[in-house]
């Protein structure tokens, strides 16, 4: 495809000038891209779907990290596996010749080719999730433990970065919508639970994965204190998931989130639907 432009990148943008991809304006974010020295996943507001629809995937792949493997490629090594011994490793089943993974409340079906079906909308998120997760995930064993993600193994380096693009982002969206927030996380089978760490009002477990559970904690403005959100993960997680690809699942969820709550306020209807 042609040369991507700044007036490319500019289109996709929400115009808000958030400041949150570090820039003083969408526009300044736009220059930064073209010139290579912002990347597209620093916008927290920016729909990796649609970008990658509008500017090609070799573009979306350049200039993100989350999604830099193939899903091709990956499918390929998924369909040397076996789906017996893939259910065995990941905690799906087998279920009319096709693996049966259920990924925050919903079933998704692998087929011996590799390919990935649903009663739900399939995107690229979800397939290189899913087959990611059929990769890596065989041996690997949960502690029971939580942890912030600088604690995993191998995240230390993007620690701020995780905190920056998912953890704030998530916190902004649960202030602003804090009387559905949790209310939408329940739509994905979340599970409530007492934080391991004291004064979470609200504290749920999502499962992404079959083995790969996700905790986000939220404790809300007390005295003028300021609000806190924190996600945090099974210490065995880097084991299931690379570091890359844990980040672009949280912050696949983030968007979904926010496009759910985003058609609630436009419907108005009160009530919370996928």
């Amino acid at each position: 495809m042609p040369k991507v432009t700044f007036l490319d990148i500019y289109r996709l943008l929400d115009k808000s000038n958030c400041r949150q991809c570090g820039e003083p304006s969408c526009m300044a974010y736009a220059h930064a891209v073209v010139k290579g020295d912002r990347k597209l996943a620093d916008c927290p507001q920016l729909d990796p779907e649609r970008a990658s629809d509008e500017l090609g995937d070799a573009e979306w792949g350049r200039h993100t990290e989350g999604f830099q493997l193939s899903i091709e490629a990956l499918r390929a090594e998924v369909r040397g596996m076996g789906l017996d011994a893939l259910a065995g490793a990941t905690g799906a089943t087998v279920e009319g010749g096709r693996l049966l993974i259920r990924s925050l409340g919903k079933d998704f079906h692998i087929a011996p080719d590799a390919t990935v079906e649903s009663t739900c909308h399939v995107n690229r998120w979800i397939e290189m999730l899913l087959m990611s997760y059929c990769k890596t995930a065989a041996g690997a064993q949960l502690s029971g433990k939580w942890v912030s993600f600088g604690a995993l193994q191998g995240a230390a380096t993007r620690a701020g970065y995780f905190a920056h693009r998912c953890e704030e982002p998530m916190k902004a969206l649960a202030d602003a919508h804090i009387a559905i927030f949790f209310e939408l996380l329940d739509l994905f089978d979340a599970e409530r639970v007492e934080s391991p760490t004291s004064g979470a009002e609200h504290s749920v477990v999502l499962r992404p994965l079959p083995r790969f559970p996700v905790m986000i904690s939220y404790w809300p403005d007390e005295e003028g204190m300021g609000s806190s959100l924190q996600i945090l993960f099974d210490s065995g997680s880097a084991r299931m998931l690379p570091i890359e690809v844990i980040i672009a699942l949280v912050r696949g969820m983030l968007e979904m989130f926010r496009k759910i709550i985003h058609k609630h306020q436009e419907c108005s209807s009160g009530t919370l639907s996928l």
